[in-house]
């Protein structure tokens, strides 16, 4: 991260993982508040699609809602 601080980003990838239960958030968390990014994708959510919707309606995501894009399935596509 400290190579990416402060840069300007187009598009990301970035890990949203049910698995790490509550700390689900804190990767992605830290890298929007750490760069200047346009888009990112959430990954990492094996099939738990739901997850990205919680994130963008609770208070650790709401803010990022124009970045973040909420990813509702496998072969969605996005035009950017």
């Amino acid at each position: 991260m400290k190579y990416l601080e402060g840069k300007k980003i187009d598009l990301a990838f970035m890990l949203l993982d049910p698995r790490q239960e509550d700390k689900y958030c804190w990767g992605m968390n830290y890298f929007l508040e750490h760069t200047d990014s346009k888009v990112v994708f959430p990954m990492h959510c094996f099939e738990h699609y739901k997850i990205n919707h919680h994130y963008l309606n609770c208070e650790d995501g709401r803010r990022w809602k124009n970045i973040v894009r909420d990813i509702t399935g496998a072969g969605q596509v996005f035009e950017i």
